[in-house]
């Protein structure tokens, strides 16, 4: 592939834009995070549900460490924070389920159409993304580029 077309972004051939490669291969920053949430997903005819805490987040996906028990199969799945019963539930796809210290999992996600800018701000309640030094070359703070 030419490097130049990878650099702008201009897609390969088949269609498909490569990953970044190297030690970086996100196409987003992601930021650390600490809040409760829950991951729920349907088993058959029965909606089954995890409570976990994150541990990053960007706009494309987002890291969580689930408590001992029943993980999530993969798949489709629905992510929302846990601070109160009426949050709407975000579409996810599990990328991704590993075993972790102490009996959790950790589950890789991938936002089905980007992380809400709303679910964004909620997940980071403590960074203050509309101050001056919160440009970052991503773009990711500038709340008129957000998805």
């Amino acid at each position: 592939m030419n490097p130049l077309r990878a650099l702008l972004g201009i897609p390969t051939k088949d269609g498909q834009q490569r990953r970044p490669g190297g030690a970086n291969r996100r196409r987003s920053i992601r930021h650390a995070s600490d809040v409760p949430v829950v991951l729920g997903w349907w088993d058959e005819e029965e909606f089954r549900s995890i409570a976990g805490n994150l541990v990053d987040i960007s706009q494309g996906g987002a890291a969580v460490v689930l408590g001992p028990g029943a993980g999530p199969p993969g798949g489709i799945a629905h992510l929302r924070l846990d601070e109160a019963e009426g949050r709407p539930w975000v579409a996810v796809e599990i990328r991704s389920v590993r075993p972790s210290e102490g009996g959790a999992t950790v589950a890789h996600l991938e936002f089905d159409g980007g992380c809400s800018y709303a679910l964004f701000r909620k997940a980071l309640p403590a960074t203050r993304l509309d101050s001056p030094g919160a440009g970052y070359a991503s773009g990711e703070f500038d709340t008129r580029t957000w998805r």
